[in-house]
């Protein structure tokens, strides 16, 4: 069992490159990962890969709008749309920008 199961990990610009890498990373340690971006397709294609991902289309320039959409029930984004149910019972540990 890992110290990171059920602990909710944040990671900004998580659809490409060392974002994506490091949200995949935490999720296959057992975190459940929030990943937000601005493009809607890569970030919907990397929270598809692991079952512990969410997606949420959001600038974090703009932090306004990617509060609205977190407070939502479900993610807005196409097949991959999934429930905040359970995200919303695991603790905050980390938060990656």
């Amino acid at each position: 069992m890992s110290a990171l199961n059920d602990k909710v990990v944040i990671v900004t610009g998580g659809s490409s490159g060392t974002g994506r890498a490091t949200a995949l990373s935490f999720a296959r340690k057992g975190a459940k990962v929030v990943i937000t971006a601005r493009r809607a397709v890569p970030l919907e294609e990397t929270a598809a890969d692991h079952p512990n991902n969410i997606g949420l289309v959001a600038d974090a320039a703009e932090p306004r709008p990617a509060l609205s959409a977190a407070l939502a029930p479900t993610t807005t984004s196409g097949a991959g749309a999934r429930s905040w149910n359970g995200f919303a019972e695991g603790r905050l540990l980390v938060l990656v920008v």
